[in-house]
Protein backbone atom coordinates (compact mmCIF):
# COMPACT_ATOMS: atom_id res chain seq x y z
CA UNK A 1 0.00 0.00 0.00
CA UNK A 2 1.35 3.43 -0.96
CA UNK A 3 1.02 6.23 1.57
CA UNK A 4 1.43 9.30 -0.67
CA UNK A 5 4.21 11.79 0.00
CA UNK A 6 6.52 12.62 2.87
CA UNK A 7 9.02 15.48 3.17
CA UNK A 8 12.43 14.98 4.77
CA UNK A 9 14.35 18.07 5.89
CA UNK A 10 17.96 17.68 6.97
CA UNK A 11 20.68 20.07 8.03
CA UNK A 12 23.20 20.85 10.71
CA UNK A 13 22.40 22.19 14.14
CA UNK A 14 21.46 25.90 14.13
CA UNK A 15 20.89 25.84 10.36
CA UNK A 16 17.26 26.94 10.56
CA UNK A 17 15.77 23.59 9.51
CA UNK A 18 13.11 23.63 12.23
CA UNK A 19 11.89 27.08 11.18
CA UNK A 20 11.86 25.95 7.56
CA UNK A 21 9.80 22.90 8.54
CA UNK A 22 7.31 25.08 10.43
CA UNK A 23 6.87 27.39 7.44
CA UNK A 24 6.43 24.43 5.11
CA UNK A 25 3.94 22.85 7.51
CA UNK A 26 1.79 25.98 7.40
CA UNK A 27 1.86 26.07 3.59
CA UNK A 28 1.00 22.43 2.94
CA UNK A 29 -1.07 21.51 6.03
CA UNK A 30 1.68 19.33 7.45
CA UNK A 31 2.64 17.74 10.74
CA UNK A 32 6.25 17.73 11.96
CA UNK A 33 8.03 14.53 12.99
CA UNK A 34 11.33 14.68 14.85
CA UNK A 35 14.42 13.18 13.22
CA UNK A 36 16.98 14.17 15.85
CA UNK A 37 18.37 11.48 18.15
CA UNK A 38 18.69 13.80 21.17
CA UNK A 39 15.36 15.60 20.95
CA UNK A 40 13.50 12.29 21.38
CA UNK A 41 14.36 12.11 25.08
CA UNK A 42 11.98 13.30 27.78
CA UNK A 43 14.65 15.46 29.36
CA UNK A 44 16.63 18.67 28.71
CA UNK A 45 14.07 20.17 26.30
CA UNK A 46 15.69 23.60 26.26
CA UNK A 47 19.29 22.41 25.96
CA UNK A 48 18.36 20.13 23.05
CA UNK A 49 16.35 22.93 21.38
CA UNK A 50 13.03 21.08 21.38
CA UNK A 51 9.99 23.10 20.21
CA UNK A 52 8.16 24.79 23.08
CA UNK A 53 4.74 24.05 21.57
CA UNK A 54 4.48 20.37 20.63
CA UNK A 55 1.01 20.63 19.10
CA UNK A 56 1.08 18.97 15.68
CA UNK A 57 4.54 17.53 16.46
CA UNK A 58 5.57 13.91 16.90
CA UNK A 59 8.51 12.08 18.51
CA UNK A 60 9.75 14.99 20.62
CA UNK A 61 10.28 14.57 24.36
CA UNK A 62 8.69 11.11 24.34
CA UNK A 63 11.42 8.52 24.87
CA UNK A 64 12.45 7.52 28.45
CA UNK A 65 15.78 9.21 29.14
CA UNK A 66 17.13 6.28 31.17
CA UNK A 67 16.95 4.10 28.06
CA UNK A 68 19.07 4.53 24.94
CA UNK A 69 17.21 4.89 21.65
CA UNK A 70 18.59 3.41 18.44
CA UNK A 71 17.85 3.84 14.75
CA UNK A 72 15.50 0.85 14.52
CA UNK A 73 13.32 1.96 17.42
CA UNK A 74 13.13 5.48 16.00
CA UNK A 75 12.37 4.19 12.52
CA UNK A 76 9.41 2.09 13.67
CA UNK A 77 8.06 5.02 15.72
CA UNK A 78 8.62 7.42 12.82
CA UNK A 79 6.70 5.27 10.36
CA UNK A 80 3.84 4.99 12.84
CA UNK A 81 3.84 8.81 13.12
CA UNK A 82 3.87 9.17 9.33
CA UNK A 83 0.86 6.88 8.99
CA UNK A 84 -0.98 8.70 11.77
CA UNK A 85 -0.25 12.07 10.15
CA UNK A 86 -1.63 10.89 6.81
CA UNK A 87 -4.72 9.35 8.45
CA UNK A 88 -5.37 12.79 9.97
CA UNK A 89 -5.36 14.34 6.51
CA UNK A 90 -1.99 16.04 6.88
CA UNK A 91 1.37 15.83 5.12
CA UNK A 92 4.25 14.31 7.14
CA UNK A 93 7.42 16.40 7.44
CA UNK A 94 10.39 14.64 9.07
CA UNK A 95 13.03 17.11 10.20
CA UNK A 96 16.31 16.63 12.04
CA UNK A 97 20.06 16.51 12.05
CA UNK A 98 20.63 12.80 12.62
CA UNK A 99 21.43 11.89 9.04
CA UNK A 100 21.79 8.18 9.82
CA UNK A 101 18.12 8.09 10.83
CA UNK A 102 16.87 10.19 7.93
CA UNK A 103 18.77 8.17 5.35
CA UNK A 104 17.48 4.88 6.76
CA UNK A 105 13.93 6.18 6.40
CA UNK A 106 14.50 7.40 2.84
CA UNK A 107 16.75 4.68 1.39
CA UNK A 108 16.04 1.72 3.62
CA UNK A 109 18.27 -0.04 6.13
CA UNK A 110 20.29 -3.18 6.56
CA UNK A 111 18.79 -5.59 9.07
CA UNK A 112 21.52 -5.90 11.68
CA UNK A 113 20.57 -7.97 14.75
CA UNK A 114 20.07 -6.11 18.02
CA UNK A 115 23.38 -5.62 19.79
CA UNK A 116 24.17 -4.38 23.27
CA UNK A 117 26.04 -1.14 23.80
CA UNK A 118 29.45 -1.59 25.41
CA UNK A 119 29.75 1.26 27.92
CA UNK A 120 33.53 0.84 27.97
CA UNK A 121 33.64 2.28 24.45
CA UNK A 122 32.39 5.62 25.81
CA UNK A 123 35.54 5.87 27.92
CA UNK A 124 37.92 5.38 24.99
CA UNK A 125 39.45 8.21 22.98
CA UNK A 126 38.60 8.60 19.30
CA UNK A 127 42.09 7.38 18.42
CA UNK A 128 41.63 4.23 20.50
CA UNK A 129 38.22 3.58 18.95
CA UNK A 130 39.66 4.08 15.47
CA UNK A 131 42.55 1.67 16.05
CA UNK A 132 40.32 -0.97 17.64
CA UNK A 133 37.73 -0.78 14.84
CA UNK A 134 40.25 -0.98 12.01
CA UNK A 135 42.12 -3.83 13.66
CA UNK A 136 38.90 -5.85 13.45
CA UNK A 137 37.77 -4.52 10.06
CA UNK A 138 40.55 -3.23 7.74
CA UNK A 139 37.91 -2.37 5.08
CA UNK A 140 36.01 -0.05 7.41
CA UNK A 141 35.20 3.33 5.85
CA UNK A 142 34.78 5.55 8.92
CA UNK A 143 36.92 8.58 9.71
CA UNK A 144 38.80 9.17 12.94
CA UNK A 145 36.60 12.08 14.02
CA UNK A 146 33.31 10.20 13.49
CA UNK A 147 33.10 8.93 17.05
CA UNK A 148 29.42 7.94 16.93
CA UNK A 149 29.85 5.67 13.90
CA UNK A 150 33.04 4.13 15.27
CA UNK A 151 31.24 3.15 18.48
CA UNK A 152 28.29 1.84 16.49
CA UNK A 153 30.61 -0.21 14.26
CA UNK A 154 32.40 -1.71 17.26
CA UNK A 155 29.11 -2.59 18.95
CA UNK A 156 27.96 -4.32 15.76
CA UNK A 157 31.25 -6.19 15.33
CA UNK A 158 31.33 -7.26 18.98
CA UNK A 159 27.68 -8.28 18.96
CA UNK A 160 27.56 -10.18 15.65
CA UNK A 161 31.13 -11.31 15.10
CA UNK A 162 31.01 -9.92 11.57
CA UNK A 163 32.88 -6.84 10.25
CA UNK A 164 30.87 -3.66 9.81
CA UNK A 165 31.93 -3.52 6.15
CA UNK A 166 30.32 -6.96 5.60
CA UNK A 167 26.99 -5.75 6.90
CA UNK A 168 27.06 -2.71 4.61
CA UNK A 169 27.11 -5.01 1.58
CA UNK A 170 23.81 -6.64 2.51
CA UNK A 171 20.50 -5.75 0.85
CA UNK A 172 18.58 -2.80 2.31
CA UNK A 173 14.97 -3.07 3.47
CA UNK A 174 12.29 -0.36 3.41
CA UNK A 175 9.46 -0.35 5.93
CA UNK A 176 7.05 1.96 4.12
CA UNK A 177 5.96 2.54 0.53
CA UNK A 178 5.84 6.31 0.18
CA UNK A 179 7.28 9.03 -2.06
CA UNK A 180 9.97 11.03 -0.28
CA UNK A 181 11.00 14.56 -1.18
CA UNK A 182 14.21 15.46 0.65
CA UNK A 183 15.43 19.00 1.31
CA UNK A 184 18.83 19.99 2.68
CA UNK A 185 19.20 23.31 4.51
CA UNK A 186 22.61 24.58 3.45
CA UNK A 187 23.95 27.45 5.55
CA UNK A 188 27.39 29.05 5.57
CA UNK A 189 29.60 28.47 8.61
CA UNK A 190 29.33 32.11 9.73
CA UNK A 191 25.53 31.99 9.53
CA UNK A 192 25.42 28.83 11.62
CA UNK A 193 27.79 30.31 14.20
CA UNK A 194 25.74 33.51 14.50
CA UNK A 195 22.53 31.49 14.88
CA UNK A 196 24.11 29.14 17.44
CA UNK A 197 25.49 32.07 19.46
CA UNK A 198 22.15 33.84 19.47
CA UNK A 199 20.28 30.66 20.42
CA UNK A 200 22.74 29.94 23.23
CA UNK A 201 22.11 33.32 24.84
CA UNK A 202 18.40 32.57 24.92
CA UNK A 203 18.55 28.96 26.08
CA UNK A 204 21.34 29.04 28.70
CA UNK A 205 19.34 30.21 31.76
CA UNK A 206 16.76 27.42 31.44
CA UNK A 207 19.38 24.91 30.31
CA UNK A 208 21.41 25.49 33.47
CA UNK A 209 18.33 24.73 35.59
CA UNK A 210 17.69 21.56 33.55
CA UNK A 211 21.22 20.27 34.06
CA UNK A 212 21.01 21.00 37.80
CA UNK A 213 18.17 18.47 38.02
CA UNK A 214 19.97 15.67 36.16
CA UNK A 215 20.18 12.32 37.92
CA UNK A 216 23.82 11.64 38.76
CA UNK A 217 23.33 8.10 37.40
CA UNK A 218 22.00 9.22 34.04
CA UNK A 219 23.51 7.35 31.10
CA UNK A 220 26.32 8.46 28.82
CA UNK A 221 23.83 9.01 25.98
CA UNK A 222 22.48 11.96 27.98
CA UNK A 223 25.76 13.12 29.49
CA UNK A 224 27.20 13.38 25.97
CA UNK A 225 24.62 15.97 24.89
CA UNK A 226 26.38 19.21 24.01
CA UNK A 227 26.26 21.57 26.98
CA UNK A 228 25.78 19.06 29.79
CA UNK A 229 29.48 18.66 30.62
CA UNK A 230 30.20 22.37 30.24
CA UNK A 231 27.27 23.47 32.41
CA UNK A 232 28.24 20.96 35.10
CA UNK A 233 31.78 22.37 35.10
CA UNK A 234 30.29 25.84 35.58
CA UNK A 235 28.01 24.63 38.39
CA UNK A 236 31.02 23.08 40.15
CA UNK A 237 32.88 26.42 39.86
CA UNK A 238 35.50 24.86 37.60
CA UNK A 239 34.99 27.42 34.81
CA UNK A 240 33.40 30.86 34.44
CA UNK A 241 30.07 31.57 32.73
CA UNK A 242 31.81 33.06 29.70
CA UNK A 243 34.16 30.06 29.41
CA UNK A 244 31.19 27.71 29.65
CA UNK A 245 29.46 29.49 26.79
CA UNK A 246 32.66 29.52 24.73
CA UNK A 247 33.15 25.76 25.16
CA UNK A 248 29.53 24.99 24.27
CA UNK A 249 29.78 27.11 21.14
CA UNK A 250 33.01 25.37 20.12
CA UNK A 251 31.43 21.93 20.49
CA UNK A 252 28.31 23.09 18.66
CA UNK A 253 30.34 24.27 15.68
CA UNK A 254 32.39 21.06 15.66
CA UNK A 255 29.16 19.05 15.63
CA UNK A 256 27.72 21.21 12.85
CA UNK A 257 30.81 20.52 10.76
CA UNK A 258 30.47 16.78 11.33
CA UNK A 259 26.82 16.92 10.29
CA UNK A 260 27.57 18.89 7.11
CA UNK A 261 30.30 16.42 6.20
CA UNK A 262 28.02 13.45 6.78
CA UNK A 263 25.14 14.86 4.75
CA UNK A 264 27.50 15.79 1.90
CA UNK A 265 29.10 12.36 1.68
CA UNK A 266 26.36 9.97 2.81
CA UNK A 267 22.97 11.28 1.69
CA UNK A 268 21.47 12.63 -1.52
CA UNK A 269 18.78 15.31 -1.57
CA UNK A 270 16.15 16.35 -4.10
CA UNK A 271 16.50 20.01 -3.19
CA UNK A 272 19.06 22.26 -1.51
CA UNK A 273 17.98 25.59 -0.04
Amino acid sequence: MSFGKCFIIGGSTASGKSSYAMDLSTKINGSIINGDSKQVYNILPTLTAQPENLHNHYLYNYFPCHNRIDMMVWLVDCIEAIKKTISNGKVPIVVGGTGFYLNALKEGFIEIPDVEHDNQLDLMSSEELFQKAYAFDPDLQIKLNDRYRLIRALNVMNGTGKPHSWWLKQKKKKLIDIEFHSIYIDKMKDEVRESADRRLDIMLPKSIEEVKKLDVNIGSHIKSIIGVKEIQMFLYDEISFDKMKELILIRTMQYAKQQRTWFKNQMSFDEIV
